[in-house]
């Protein structure tokens, strides 16, 4: 735990002492509102500060505020990272490796919140251009620890959350596209055999429509089926996800 605060703190520190030498530089921030029927109402801030022409830090936190499989926001469960976005194609293309600390119960099955229970390493790739857009995103959920209250031959949670999509730009105010996106949980409790669970909690697929303004700001939603085969933890038959996205 003291190694996960130190080593945050040290990285905010070199990351400042940059910043100090690119003051007339500026950054963009965006805060994304999403709902959907798995994770509930979560809010997801995301900034971007150029250090290069083809190279931008950036940083992002999300409020998990509810999970319906399991309630009570696994101990107000945070998630809080930093990157780098890498433009390629002209900046068409961009590729954004990042590394989250997690903070709360989830992960850890603790009874109490911790901060840095765990790690996400994760990587977005975006694309843009006058008439497609298009995104890919995998986070693997690493717990740091195991807690003192875990029974015998039970391990801490472990997830694996990836999607993709791409849309048509109609014109500057309506895209329309297609969503596809999975989440599945490595359980805790171990088989007859000593290997870990694992279960696929969704795998979400449908068409979405976004309404964009001129400052970048959207509003979209995602609807369609779920075509998961694991019907002893994917308990819906279909999804919805709506996101309000605002730009700064």
């Amino acid at each position: 735990m003291k190694k996960v605060i130190k080593g945050t703190l040290l990285l905010l520190m070199s990351v400042s002492f940059a910043f100090a030498q690119e003051e007339e530089k500026k950054g963009s921030f965006s805060l994304s509102i999403n709902h959907d029927m798995f994770f509930g109402l979560y809010p997801v801030a995301a900034g971007m500060y150029p250090l290069a022409d083809n190279l931008d830090f950036t940083y992002y936190g999300i409020m998990w505020t509810g999970i319906s499989n399991g309630g009570g926001g696994f101990g107000t469960w945070s998630e809080f990272g930093v990157g780098a976005n890498i433009k390629l194609a002209e900046g068409k293309l961009g590729v954004n490796p990042q590394v989250g600390v997690l903070s709360g119960s989830l992960l850890s099955k603790s009874a109490r919140p911790l901060f840095g229970e765990g790690l996400v390493p994760n990587l977005t790739v975006n694309l843009g251009t006058d008439k497609i857009e298009g995104q890919l995103y995998f986070g693997y959920y690493m717990p740091l620890g195991k807690s003192n209250n875990l029974a015998p031959n039970t391990d801490p949670n472990i997830f694996t959350h990836y999607w993709t999509f791409a849309g048509y730009k109609v014109n500057n105010f309506i895209t329309v596209g297609a969503h596809f996106e999975q989440l599945n949980h490595e359980q805790g409790v171990r088989d007859t055999n000593n290997n870990p669970k694992r279960y696929n909690l969704y795998t979400w697929l449908g068409p979405y429509v976004a309404f964009s303004l001129s400052n970048g700001s959207v509003f979209k939603m995602t609807a369609g089926a779920n075509i998961s085969s694991d019907e002893d933890r994917s308990k819906h038959d279909g999804f919805y996800k709506m996101q309000y996205i605002i730009n700064f």
